[in-house]
């Protein structure tokens, strides 16, 4: 729907009222391509036909949504408990172009960086590790300076989720190799008991509809926030649609394919993997790694001595 007053449309007819799908020439929207979205999207009253094709807001079309605006708005209006601490994720593209990853402490993303490696051979893999060990040296020194409860020390090998999937995998590899510990994660099944608090009795065939439904309630708990400074964070939350559905465990919780939303926005939300990577998984300390917990202060957290989290 957009909104013309004062425009004279073809024949000299004037129309103060909005435009409407009529009024747009075919050679400018297809009616064939009208047609195929009503299909695709359940009909001409759907809220997401409502949203996308008419340009027409809906609040109701946020109930397909996994993360709608409604909900990154308002998590912004509560300041986050502390006590999850550091949290890294870092997602490797499928397609290749690019390495997304997020820093958050204590619920909250306060960090960015995404880079293109040279290539994809070994010498490369072992490239993009080391730059995941550097961000995690210079982010805890960072977090530091700036005033967060931390020590200094580099954000933990635990403490630091990878997508284990594809290149991600070699990548994974390189870092336990250097004994950087990380959290491999795998997207697809089965999913993981992270958040168990947050499940609500559903069942995840995933660990990606998993960490999606963990963030959303994270939001509404008001135990997450990203701040509206990253934009790309924001648009693509709002990529993928969901559902629920009867299964043999009960109800399962379902969000459509990646490449579903790759087709349908032409590129991956690899900025929004890396954030649920952080924000969606528990720092699991090894005991055999890692001793007991230390704080170097009052309330302050020392390196990979961090005094929560699950342990295996």
């Amino acid at each position: 729907m957009v909104p013309h007053e004062g425009r004279r449309l073809r024949g000299g007819r004037s129309d103060r009222g909005p435009l409407r799908l009529h009024h747009v020439p075919n050679w400018l929207l297809p009616q064939s391509w009208i047609e195929e979205q009503a299909i695709e999207l359940g009909g001409r009253d759907t809220p997401l036909f409502l949203g996308k094709v008419l340009g027409q807001f809906s609040r109701a079309a946020g109930d397909e949504v996994v993360i709608p605006y409604d909900l990154l708005l308002e998590a912004l209006q509560h300041k986050p408990e502390p006590g999850i601490g550091p949290r890294m994720g870092v997602d490797i593209a499928r397609t290749r172009d690019r390495c997304v990853a997020t820093l958050a402490f204590d619920g909250v993303k306060v960090a960015q960086k995404i880079w293109k490696p040279a290539g994809w051979d070994k010498a490369a893999l072992m490239t993009v590790a080391g730059t995941i060990v550097k961000l995690a040296r210079d982010w805890g020194r960072m977090l530091h300076e700036k005033g967060y409860a931390w020590d200094g020390s580099p954000i933990p090998g635990p403490a630091c989720s990878i997508d284990a999937t594809g290149l991600g995998a070699g990548v994974g590899d390189r870092l336990w190799q250097i004994d950087y510990r990380c959290d491999r994660v795998n997207f697809g099944p089965p999913a993981e008991k992270h958040f168990v608090h947050f499940d609500a009795g559903l069942y995840f065939g995933t660990e990606r509809a998993r960490l999606h439904w963990c963030v959303r309630r994270g939001l509404q708990e008001h135990v997450f926030q990203i701040p509206k400074k990253w934009s790309a964070s924001w648009q693509e939350a709002q990529w993928a649609h969901c559902g629920t559905k009867p299964c043999k465990q009960g109800t399962e919780f379902w969000v459509e394919p990646k490449d579903s939303i790759v087709k349908r926005h032409k590129r991956s939300p690899d900025v929004w993997d890396a954030d649920m990577l952080a924000l969606g998984r528990e720092t699991a300390y090894e005991t055999e790694v890692f001793s007991t917990v230390e704080t170097s202060a009052p309330g302050r957290h020392r390196g990979s001595k961090f005094p929560r989290g699950r342990r295996r």
